[in-house]
């Protein structure tokens, strides 16, 4: 099935998406900022160490986004941008789940790195790897001149 081409869309519609787009980054940011306003109580009710909570929020976020990032954004060219955003929406939110039911530093790191985390939002949805190269393609044609 082929995508819709810019011309067959009405302006509400265009309206409609764009919102929805903006909405996915919205929820997209606040997934990376609010864990950084957490880190305290995270720390405490998780009892880990500094070393830990830099691994979980850095090394292991930078790491998955550093290796996931180019295939992602090459797949956002080739496949429909509606379906891996959906596929990615869909992982960045069980992801965010397993993240909110961490109980140990192992856990906490597997879901904070898991190959789920793309998502977020538009373009590369939850965790944004995935989404932000199609919402940026989306949101290109959809308005394209």
């Amino acid at each position: 099935m082929t995508e819709v081409t810019a011309h067959h869309i009405t302006p509400n519609y265009r309206r409609h998406l764009l919102g929805l787009m903006m909405l996915c980054q919205i929820f997209n940011y606040l997934d990376r900022q609010l864990p950084a306003i957490l880190l305290p109580s995270i720390k405490k009710d998780l009892l880990l160490t500094d070393t830990q909570l830099g691994f979980i929020t850095g090394l292991a976020f930078a790491a998955f986004y550093a290796v996931v990032g180019i295939p992602l954004g090459r797949l956002s060219d080739s496949l429909s941008r509606r379906k891996l955003m959906t596929a990615c929406i869909g992982a960045w939110s069980i992801a965010t789940a397993a993240t909110g039911m961490a109980t140990s530093f192992f856990t906490m790191a597997c879901a904070s790195s898991a190959p789920t985390r793309f998502m977020p939002m538009p373009g590369a949805w939850p965790k944004s790897t995935g989404s932000t190269p199609s919402t940026e393609l989306a949101v290109f044609h959809l308005y394209a001149a």
